[in-house]
């Protein structure tokens, strides 16, 4: 029974941790052009090297990267970290978080370049996805 609570409640902190406005970005270098899925709505719709989502509610995602190059193999990842819900004892700040495709060992894969916090005042409006 504590087991089940314990999960229950680090469960409801992480689902309604979220609401803070985090950007992501998404690019390569080598100039391939992609679609980004986030919890399976797509982000763009255009297929481009760069994707920028701006002032998103959520913290962890799953995230898919399709090429528009369809001989190049699909990147996921689980539990993209876009902001930590526990970040500071003063509570959850805004970040911008940046990741780069790389192809290691000829596998393509999603790096975390950066993650700052963002300027106080610089959340206007969630975007939910």
């Amino acid at each position: 029974m504590k087991a089940v609570t314990l999960i229950l409640g680090m469960l409801s902190f992480v689902c309604f941790s979220g609401g803070i406005a985090n950007d992501l970005e998404v690019y390569n270098d080598a100039g391939l052009n992609f679609t980004l899925y986030l919890n399976g709505q797509k982000v763009n719709e255009v297929a481009k090297d760069k994707v920028v989502l701006t002032n998103t509610g959520l913290d962890i995602v799953h995230a898919r990267v399709v090429f528009e190059d369809q001989s190049l193999p699909m990147i996921e990842k689980k539990y993209l970290m876009i902001n930590f819900p526990w970040s500071s004892a003063e509570g959850n700040h805004p970040t911008t978080t940046v990741f780069k495709i790389k192809i290691k060992n000829g596998k393509y894969r999603l790096k975390k370049e950066s993650r700052v916090y963002k300027p106080q005042g610089s959340h206007e409006e969630l975007i939910f996805i």
